[in-house]
């Protein structure tokens, strides 16, 4: 796969309209032989503007015009442009906003874990090949754009857009929907074949759905599938995401084992913030004693 030069990485008319949802102006730009497939600086084309808008017209029309409904690309990675992009990092990183923001999360974090040595090797200074990425080859898909049903069931039911792709960035619609709440979606991605159990960082969608104590979508989630024994990379359980003493008692009676702790040894009741709910995953624990674990 041949680099693309910075040079290309520009708006266009039809990113433009695209976005806007002017679909005469598409048609005209389509007929006037418009590139159908140009990359703006985020190295994304007018198809993907016209799905984050949520323009379901204009979707279907560049779809039908040929506009490619998933593409990869690999920027161009001379000298100027990798010092450019390590200056503009560091510049991220030392801003006066991204400080804020790392004081804040550590303020969240257990004393325990921030005074870590490792911990803080890890979290000091800037992280080790982030600048990297911005050279590193780029798969993009219309569907991590989708933000409404109606997208999904174009793309998918029109398209065949793969209902279980995973994004780069660790999304696919199930996740996706189920931490934006939407309850709809999530049962229609389900009854269309979405994978409940689908997961990139261990961290499958009922993740979500506990996180957002929506627990008629984690009842949904689990009738179809959906385990509760699942622990992301962090070594967190949907436990550690509890948000109420309901969601915490209908997860550890449908099975899931408050006993199970993290990476860092930490028991779920850790790390939820409500107390009545962390109060029951600690009595619940302590009830069923320790774990007994099977010999290999």
């Amino acid at each position: 796969m041949e680099k693309t030069p910075n040079s290309q990485f520009q708006a266009t008319a039809l990113h433009q309209a695209a976005e806007n949802g002017e679909g005469d102006a598409c048609r005209q730009l389509i007929a006037d032989k418009h590139p159908l497939n140009p990359l703006n600086e985020q190295g994304w084309t007018p198809l993907l503007l016209a799905v984050m808008a949520d323009n379901i017209e204009t979707v279907a029309l560049l779809l039908d015009s040929g506009c490619a409904i998933e593409y990869r690309y690999q920027r161009e990675d001379t000298p100027d442009e990798r010092a450019r992009i390590k200056e503009s990092t560091e510049a991220l990183f030392d801003s006066p906003e991204m400080q804020s923001s790392q004081k804040e999360l550590l303020s969240q974090l257990p004393p325990e874990l921030v005074d870590d040595p490792l911990f803080k090797e890890a979290f000091s200074g800037h992280p080790e090949g982030f600048d990297e990425i911005h050279f590193e080859v780029q798969t993009e898909h219309a569907i991590e754009h989708a933000s409404s049903l109606a997208m999904l069931k174009l793309l998918i039911e029109r398209y065949q857009a793969d209902v279980n792709h995973v994004g780069p960035d660790g999304y696919w619609p199930l996740s996706t929907f189920a931490e934006s709440d939407d309850l709809v979606a999530v049962e229609w991605l389900l009854s269309n074949g979405a994978d409940p159990n689908l997961t990139s960082t261990g961290e499958t969608a009922i993740f979500k759905a506990v996180r957002n104590d929506n627990l008629e979508m984690v009842q949904l989630l689990h009738r179809s599938g959906a385990r509760l024994d699942v622990q992301d990379v962090d070594g967190w359980t949907v436990l550690c995401a509890c948000q109420s003493l309901p969601a915490a008692k209908w997860l550890i009676e449908n099975g899931a084992d408050p006993r199970v702790k993290d990476q860092v040894d930490f028991p779920c009741w850790h790390w939820v913030e409500d107390p009545p709910a962390s109060q029951f995953l600690k009595e619940q624990a302590l009830r069923k004693g320790p774990r007994k674990w099977n010999k290999r």
